[in-house]
């Protein structure tokens, strides 16, 4: 087991290492979407909203019988997890298929993994859908308000900027490219 601190130093991230459960356990497979066919779909959108959920896989309940199945021991005790945890081989594909029964049948929206983008053509349309998706919290899901915006002309979102006039890298991730050392293997 190894506590990792969270991106920004805000809080900590329990990890366990399941290697050995992911070699005994069949995955059950469901795709991720793919992001250029995502961003397909979105026509005549000029109002964006991106909606984070608040600790993603944790926030799905585990069947009882595999709760020992997923258990870890620290210096102060054994535990079992009661939740899907990080580390666990099928657990992206779980959490997309969830996601995908919960928002699977909503026009104008997009969903990987915890990261959900509303749009819409105006603000009306798009304040609309934007209450159907919050349907989340009504399935058991939460959100993470600070990592939320709403109703706004541009979004990042999957690491691309996106507004009325499609979609782009995001530039400071761009520039990360252009300025990444060069590496030069040396020849004998």
């Amino acid at each position: 087991m190894v506590i990792a601190h969270k991106t920004g130093g805000k809080g900590i991230r329990l990890c366990v290492d399941l290697r050995a459960l992911n070699e005994c356990i069949l995955i059950e497979r469901h795709p991720l979407p793919r992001i250029n066919e995502m961003f397909s779909t979105m026509g005549e959108a000029s109002v964006f909203s991106v909606l984070d959920l608040s600790m993603a896989y944790h926030q799905i309940e585990l069947h009882p019988d595999f709760h020992r199945l997923i258990a870890f021991t620290t210096p102060l005790g054994a535990y079992m997890f009661n939740r899907l945890p990080f580390g666990l081989a099928l657990a992206a594909s779980v959490f997309q298929k969830v996601m995908q029964a919960i928002l699977g049948g909503l026009k104008n929206t997009m969903y990987f993994q915890d990261d959900v983008l509303v749009y819409g053509p105006s603000k009306t349309e798009h304040d609309s859908i934007v209450m159907e998706v919050l349907t989340l919290c009504k399935a058991g899901l939460t959100i993470k308000p600070e990592k939320c915006m709403f109703g706004v002309n541009s979004v990042e979102y999957l690491g691309h900027t996106i507004s009325k006039d499609g979609f782009r890298p995001k530039l400071s991730l761009v520039d990360a490219v252009r300025n990444a050392p060069i590496h030069r293997i040396k020849r004998n």
